[in-house]
């Protein structure tokens, strides 16, 4: 998409699955048309000024960065999200008193694996 407003956040939704067609506009995003000078495909215009914006059978729709912002981080019900995560992982990690060594990118560093059969005692010459 071009000509995206920065306090917008842009989702394409598929016309084709009616529970997604239903939920989108229940969250508050709204259908985006077609204006000089407004959001559009990248490849240009495919309808005609206040048509709405349709890509493959998808519909740009779009909700302030605001309220999208607010799904994000409280969830759609206002119980769940990146909120109700980041305190699900304070509970995990804090329960120990350290960082859980197998969870999560840092846990990587935690971890080294060898292959038996490249070590030199299973090298055969």
């Amino acid at each position: 998409m071009v000509n995206k407003r920065p306090d917008r956040h842009y989702v394409l939704v598929y016309t084709g699955d009616p529970e997604a067609m239903a939920t989108y506009p229940a969250l508050g995003f709204v259908p985006e048309a077609y204006e000089a000078g407004g959001v559009q495909p990248a490849g240009g215009w495919t309808g005609k000024a206040g048509d709405n914006i349709v890509v493959r059978d998808h519909i740009l729709m779009s909700i302030s960065m605001e309220d999208w912002q607010q799904i994000q981080q409280y969830g759609p019900d206002g119980q769940t999200g990146y909120d109700l995560h980041d305190r699900i992982e304070e509970q995990i990690i804090s329960r120990r008193g350290e960082h859980d060594p197998i969870r999560g990118a840092n846990g990587r560093i935690y971890i080294d694996f060898e292959n038996d059969t490249q070590s030199e005692e299973h090298v055969r010459a």
